[in-house]
This record gives C-alpha cells, sequence and structure tokens, in this order.
C-alpha cells in the first residue's frame, strides 16, 4: 500500500508489479505438522472455516474493512479503498492449491535464497488436501 501511495502522490513510479516479474505463483500456505493434525482435526478444519468466513465478511462489508485498516496502518481512506477494490477481486476463497503457483513459489524463495536451491518441489509430499472442499 506504501508503494502506491508514492505514485499517487507524484513522489514515486511503479517499475514492475511482482507477478509480472514472477509470473504465476502462489503465496499463501498453511503449516502443521502431521501429529498437530491427527490430535486437532477439527482446529485445522475450523481454522479454514474461521479464514474463509472473515474473507466473506471482509468482501462484503468494504466500508467497515477500510475504516479498520484506516486505523491501524495510518493511511488515507482513498487510498486504501483504491488497494481493497483492486484486490478483493482476486480473493481466492476456494482455497485450492494451485500446483503451478506453488512450484514458481519454490523457484522465487530459492532464487532470493530463502532456500536451498536443491530443494525439489514435490506435491504429493508438500500438501495434505484432506481439509479442502
Amino acid at each position: 500500500m506504501c508503494e502506491r501511495r508514492r505514485v499517487d502522490e507524484g513522489r514515486g513510479s511503479l517499475l514492475a508489479r511482482a507477478q509480472d516479474y514472477f509470473g504465476h505463483y502462489q503465496h499463501n500456505y498453511v503449516y502443521a505438522t502431521d501429529q498437530f493434525i491427527a490430535a486437532h482435526p477439527e482446529t485445522v478444519r475450523n481454522y479454514f472455516l474461521a479464514t474463509r468466513e472473515s474473507l466473506e465478511y471482509a468482501r462484503a462489508n468494504l466500508d467497515e474493512l477500510v475504516d479498520f485498516a484506516a486505523s491501524q496502518v495510518k493511511l488515507k481512506k482513498p487510498l486504501i479503498r483504491a488497494y481493497y477494490e483492486s484486490q478483493i477481486i482476486q480473493w481466492d476463497l476456494s482455497f485450492n492449491v494451485d500446483l503451478e503457483g506453488a512450484a514458481n513459489a519454490v523457484k522465487i524463495l530459492q532464487e532470493f535464497k530463502d532456500i536451498k536451491p536443491d530443494v525439489t518441489f514435490d506435491p504429493k509430499a508438500w500438501f495434505d488436501l484432506r481439509f479442502l472442499e
């Protein structure tokens, strides 16, 4: 949001969007150990339900979302509104795993040296899809 403010105020220029550089990628993940999943499957299920519900509420109540965000980040409401209006339409509440996006995210993390270059993306080992619809 700060970058958008700089552009809107004429103090900066947008050189490139992350998705234009990185391509198609997915960057939201939930991590849990096998032991936690086995011991607390309802907690995992409820987490996904609560997350979806909160995102649906935010989407349906943009004015409230803008007011709350403005009170937290101390930016002007028109800037926050413009940000959410451009982002909300991209929210995927299905929580489907995007395998191509995940593979690209691994490549990006390797490029930034956040993970080792020898890490191999294996969807069968990385994802437990039992809790998704």
